[in-house]
């Protein structure tokens, strides 16, 4: 199932299913939002964006920030649904999200870091393709500020283009070609479904995976759960995306070590190929894959591709 492509005129609601909007992130939001604007697209504030739970860590309660998603997609006047950034607590919403709503009303849903939680659940529980999008905020360190990542938006989401562009040269990790359904794509996200029924069908699936900050010993043990959970058992291929500040904490950490290194290690009893590449994850150019379109690669040659349709 697929939403239908961002037209001038349609409306973009921005939701928070983790954390709150806090002043100085307002601003760079602010931003981004002038930019929408500057490409005909209308723009709405959800409706607890801006508020915090009782512990300070999230933007209301589970049931109001279920409920500014639901509401979303049942609100003809908006066209997708958009998490503002990530946080820690949108597994909190899997049992509050209306996903009999979202089948009836399929429209781009999408965001990155925790929010990954809620668009692989979307998508394992409707069929909807999600996408994996940067937090809506322009500045510096973030990737709106990046002409790849405002370009990508009006070819993938507005275009449907199936072209991956690279920002920067790819990286063969281990020779081979492979297709399949894109699933991925934050480490520590996709852990968090482990057990439940929302976790995602990985049955000849390329996952894609960055992650945030993760130390080196990190990597180990949830890359063994992946393990451990069967999920290297059935892939295809993995690409590898831009791991922000891999080591960051770790004081055990190895001087030079990556995270591909880690993961060439971790799946050296596969064969599965594996490339990596610069254009998803946090504080790097970003390319909008979309979660559970098929994709091609080809890390021998470093080509990846969109093979299916994500958007009408």
């Amino acid at each position: 199932m697929i939403a239908r492509r961002l037209r001038k005129g349609d409306t973009i609601e921005f939701v928070t299913p983790s954390r709150r909007v806090v002043p100085e992130k307002k601003k760079q939001f602010d931003s981004a939002i002038q930019y929408f604007r500057s490409l005909g697209l209308k723009t709405r504030l959800g409706k607890h964006a801006l508020t915090s739970d009782r512990f300070g860590v999230s933007s209301g309660t589970p049931e109001e920030r279920a409920d500014d998603i639901n509401r979303a997609f049942t609100d003809t006047d908006v066209s997708a649904v958009w998490s503002i950034h990530g946080g820690e607590t949108a597994n909190e919403l899997l049992e509050l999200v209306d996903y009999k709503a979202i089948k009836k009303n399929p429209k781009v849903f999408m965001g990155m870091s925790d929010m990954d939680v809620l668009t692989l659940a979307v998508h394992e529980k409707t069929g909807l393709v999600t996408f994996n999008s940067p937090d809506p905020k322009i500045a510096p360190d973030y990737q709106f500020g990046l002409d790849y990542t405002r370009q990508a938006f009006v070819e993938r989401m507005m275009q449907a283009s199936k072209e991956i562009r690279p920002a920067s040269a790819w990286k063969t990790i281990r020779r081979g070609r492979a297709s399949g359904k894109l699933l991925g794509c934050n480490l520590s996200s996709i852990l968090k479904l482990a057990g439940t029924e929302w976790f995602p069908d990985f049955d000849g699936a390329v996952l894609f995976l960055e992650a945030y900050k993760l130390g080196q010993k990190f990597a180990v043990y949830k890359l063994q759960q992946l393990e451990h959970l069967g999920v290297l058992d059935k892939l295809a291929g993995i690409v590898v995306g831009n791991n922000h500040e891999f080591g960051f904490g770790d004081q055990t950490a190895h001087p030079g070590v990556t995270f591909e290194d880690i993961l060439l290690a971790k799946t050296a009893d596969y064969e599965f190929p594996i490339l990596k590449i610069g254009e998803f994850g946090h504080y790097c150019p970003h390319a909008f894959p979309p979660i559970g379109a098929n994709v091609s690669v080809d890390a021998t040659n470093k080509k990846l591709s969109i093979t299916s349709e994500f958007l009408r």
